[in-house]
């Protein structure tokens, strides 16, 4: 025959396992606009801030909604949308950006969509670019991989994602841009190369 205390013991196991644990409650995604963020290179690494001072970019996760201005865009001072403000203004792109900031510079893992499908992954550390980078086409074709291992060093290749043809394309170092960068439009013609020292353009 069982003692008391073991039929309690027993009980209590069976109780406990019947039991589903409770999941902790997960921080919500901020959906923001690019026009609602300014950036400034300090030290060869982008830095991000909104344009609102009172406002503070908080270590969670954001999902950058890109949006531009044209002049079927342009706003009048009686378009309710200037009245609700800058997340608002222009029209979208289709591209969003997702992932984390720490102190105002990106941090971990990121990633881009286009049309709501993934085309870009890339990972941080305080702004500077490290680990594995990928990207696809809008048909989940992979395009272009490498990685910039923990020294972010390697070769970077950005893409227009509707098309996939070659957008820019240089060279990391210590997880910064440096040397020759060179730049293409949209029907893949050479527009512009750009030199960096540390991340900063060599005037």
């Amino acid at each position: 025959m069982k003692t008391p205390i073991t039929l309690i013991l027993l009980i209590f196991c069976i109780y406990s396992f019947g039991q589903k644990t409770k999941e902790e409650p997960k921080t919500p995604i901020i959906r923001i606009s690019s026009f609602q963020l300014k950036t400034q290179i300090t030290d060869g690494v982008k830095h991000y801030s909104f344009i609102k001072m009172q406002k503070k970019l908080y270590n969670v996760e954001y999902k950058i909604i890109e949006r531009i201005e044209n002049e079927s865009t342009k706003l009048d001072s009686r378009d309710f949308r200037k009245k609700m403000g800058l997340f608002f203004k222009g029209e979208s792109t289709g591209i969003t950006t997702q992932g984390f900031f720490s102190h105002g510079y990106k941090n971990g893992f990121w990633k881009t969509e286009f049309n709501n499908k993934l085309v870009q992954t890339i990972n941080y550390k305080n702004g500077l670019v490290i680990g594995r980078y990928r990207v696809y086409n809008v048909n989940g074709d992979l395009i272009y991989k490498t990685t910039f291992g923990s020294a972010g060093n390697g070769r970077y290749k950005g893409f227009y994602y509707k098309t996939g043809i070659l957008k820019e394309e240089g060279n990391y170092q210590n997880g910064k841009k440096e040397g020759e960068w060179i730049q293409f439009n949209e029907q893949g013609d050479l527009t512009e190369t750009i030199y960096y020292i540390e991340g900063m353009p060599k005037e």
